[in-house]
């Protein structure tokens, strides 16, 4: 259901207007007062974001914090997800261009589902560049091509636009409750292309 994009959200955190909580050179935390739909109603959630960057030119990090709590007076039972897309030209299952979890590697362009996930990582090292992606629990993650659909000359064909990666995992909040999660994001390039383009 993911990967066809027929998995709805619960809540409504991605479309209700944030608030800029705190501005900085290098991080901004926002916070959005949403609702989250159970079987017995909606729950009122507050969602406190903070992106941060960090790193050096050739090894930049960007580290995402979003904490979840629930200011309903019941229970609140959903998952919580954080979605990555990235495009690493790896399309055509490319042997360059890969998925690493765990210790085994995929081609960037394959689906796939892992749990207990504490480092997903991926790469293009025709380009030289690699992405760590480590959460602060384990997360389960999944995985699936991004494509559209064009009409050529041949008929309609699906065109690959990226992978997504999404981190996922359960939320069990009491009343007054709250959870925090932590993905960072650390990018390696291999080669620094300034050199060879003034």
């Amino acid at each position: 259901d993911y990967g066809g994009g027929d998995l709805p959200d619960l809540g409504t955190a991605l479309s209700a207007p944030a608030e800029v909580v705190e501005l900085a050179d290098d991080q901004v935390v926002t916070r959005v007062v949403a609702t989250v739909e159970q079987p017995d109603g909606e729950r009122r959630v507050e969602v406190r974001k903070t992106i941060a960057l960090g790193g050096e030119r050739l090894t930049p990090t960007l580290t995402v914090t979003v904490s979840v709590t629930n200011e309903s007076d019941r229970p609140l039972r959903c998952r919580f997800a954080q979605e990555w897309a990235v495009m690493l030209l790896g399309g055509g299952a490319n042997p360059s261009a890969w998925y690493e979890v765990g210790e085994t590697r995929r081609a960037h362009d394959s689906s796939g589902a892992a749990t207990g996930v504490t480092r997903i990582g991926q790469g293009n090292d025709g380009i030289g560049v690699a992405i760590a992606t480590v959460p602060s629990n384990d997360a389960e993650v999944w995985r699936a091509r991004i494509e559209t659909v064009s009409n050529s000359d041949d008929g309609f064909k699906r065109v690959y636009q990226g992978s997504s990666v999404l981190l996922t995992w359960p939320l069990d909040l009491a009343p007054g409750a709250g959870a925090t999660v932590t993905d960072e994001q650390r990018t390696a390039a291999a080669r620094d292309l300034s050199h060879d383009h003034p």
